[in-house]
């Protein structure tokens, strides 16, 4: 705030639990006491949007200088028009009209979480157990799909096929002909988990009502610039930090790679590494304060504020730019009700069709792959345990 980091203090006794702690303007039992004493709405809300919940909950400052960055960090979007009901974990909503106090409900609730759907998959049971803050693969991302790929292929009883997009799905009946530029594979089930907009364009006429449904989520872009600062070592420890789309919403946020993954950094020199998240629901702003998207502007650009923001001297030795276009999917206010008239459309037309994905359920790796779980256990035809990547291949890291 007033571009100055300040530390998210969790825990740290007394002083953090009864003294205001920049950027805020009241203590944590000032805000406690706020929540206990909040009104619940006479009249029944279905939905409405993070901003306005936590506003009239706890306050305003909780809402821009806490929900905001963080929500900007997961979702890139704006929280006035993200879902209160859809971006979180629980459903806050019927939390507060059971319990008249979203803290008195979150304690009592504690003994009823559903075990099915939170700890789906045992690597999250693990991941609790051990108090895992961050996870990550020693080889980056790919490789959990390449593994995946490695367990599917020892099988020997599934096809895969590499660079062949589909251009069309056909549905007769119980079964579905998926369409490529070469051939058309008749399926009894399709499990789709590519955008909602890029599925709508692959249905015919006869789903003109689903079509029309799955266009109406949207999902936002952004820019994420990588960058290395060889032989610099950084005295600023932690994830990282957001930035509230007061300050700049153009800059999303920045994550301190080598203090929260040290073991990724180059072995032969020392060196810090950064990613910086631009754009998401503001980059059209973006776009017009750049100029232009050439990588060379985005680097000077993202340089620039990281120079800034972190009070760095030195030249970096590496920076890679990426573009990611309609890459996180917006949850915005009456989502849930969407998703539910789509799971509808599905179910009423006897479509061999589900959907997994970012686009209904959850945007994260682990809920993508909770969600996926969960949906397999629809299916009673015996379909083995898919196995879960090597436990050694994955760093964790529950200091940070």
């Amino acid at each position: 705030m007033n571009k100055k980091l300040n530390r998210l203090a969790i825990g740290g006794g007394f002083k953090n639990t009864f003294y205001p702690q920049p950027p805020f303007s009241q203590s944590v039992f000032s805000m406690v006491i706020n929540e206990l004493r909040a009104p619940v709405p006479v009249n029944d809300v279905e939905d409405e949007s993070i901003h306005s919940f936590f506003s009239r909950r706890i306050g305003q400052e909780v809402a821009d200088y806490l929900l905001d960055p963080v929500f900007r960090g997961i979702f890139a979007g704006d929280i006035s028009k993200l879902s209160v009901k859809s971006c979180l974990p629980m459903d806050v909503l019927k939390i507060e009209k059971e319990y008249k106090s979203l803290m008195r409900g979150v304690i009592r609730r504690k003994d009823k979480d559903d075990d099915n759907e939170v700890y789906a998959m045992n690597d999250i049971m693990r991941a609790t157990k051990e108090r895992w803050s961050t996870w990550s693969f020693q080889k980056g991302m790919q490789q959990l799909s390449e593994r995946l790929e490695d367990v599917i292929i020892r099988r020997g009883n599934v096809e895969i096929r590499k660079s062949t997009p589909c251009r069309g799905l056909e549905f007769n009946g119980d079964q579905v002909k998926v369409i490529t530029d070469t051939e058309s594979i008749t399926a009894d089930h399709v499990v789709s988990s590519i955008f909602s907009q890029d599925l709508s364009k692959l249905l015919g006429s006869p789903q003109k009502e689903l079509a029309n449904l799955l266009n109406q989520i949207t999902a936002v872009s952004c820019i994420v610039v990588n960058v290395e600062y060889k032989d610099y070592m950084s005295n600023i420890e932690g994830f990282g930090h957001l930035l509230p789309s007061s300050e700049d919403p153009c800059v999303l946020g920045v994550i301190y790679d080598s203090s929260t993954f040290r073991q990724h950094d180059a072995e032969k020199y020392v060196s810090s590494r950064y990613t910086m998240m631009l754009g998401g629901a503001w980059y059209d702003k973006l776009v017009d304060r750049l100029g232009d998207l050439k990588e060379s502007t985005i680097q000077d650009y993202a340089c620039k504020v990281l120079s800034e923001q972190l009070d760095i001297k030195t030249e970096p030795s590496n920076v890679v730019v990426t573009i990611q276009k309609n890459c996180i999917p917006q949850y915005f206010v009456g989502h849930s009700k969407l998703v539910e008239s789509i799971d509808k459309c599905v179910s009423d037309n006897g479509l061999p069709l589900s959907l997994v994905g970012s686009s209904y359920k959850g945007v994260s790796v682990n809920d993508c792959i909770n969600n996926a779980k969960l949906t397999l256990k629809q299916f009673d035809h015996g379909i083995k345990k898919v196995e879960s990547p090597d436990a050694e291949n994955i760093e964790k890291n529950s200091n940070v």
